[in-house]
């Protein structure tokens, strides 16, 4: 098995922050602390300024629901990442313009479905 420094980090840790939270386990009802992973991008539905979806820090799982999370309420996958990283281009404004489509496309899909 391959040391935690051989390791590479994943694309998604960028966007998320890991945070500890208080919660009740569900066994013992008694208080503990775990880590969660908390998306740091802006929400697409309104403009919030921070998603918060927050995931269980799971080193056993790795990093797939993070994964899926930003390319499901994002629109952001593993090339655009590279690609904004490559260009050194501003992020935050980037993943703006995305979430603009994003939501002009679903404008669109919903006035052309009510036809």
């Amino acid at each position: 098995m391959a040391s935690s420094k051989n390791k590479t980090s994943s694309w998604t840790r960028k966007y998320f922050v890991v945070e500890e939270r208080d919660v009740i386990d569900k066994k013992t009802k008694t208080a503990k602390s775990e880590l969660f992973d908390v998306c740091n991008l802006p929400k697409i539905e309104n403009e919030e300024p921070i998603c918060g979806m927050a995931f269980k820090h799971n080193h056993r799982n790795g990093t797939k629901a993070l994964q899926r999370h930003l390319v499901q309420r994002h629109g952001l996958n593993s090339q655009i990442a590279e690609e904004i990283q490559k260009n050194n281009i501003n992020e935050v404004r980037i993943i703006g313009r995305i979430m603009r489509v994003y939501r002009l496309i679903n404008l669109f899909d919903l006035e052309f479905t009510r036809r």
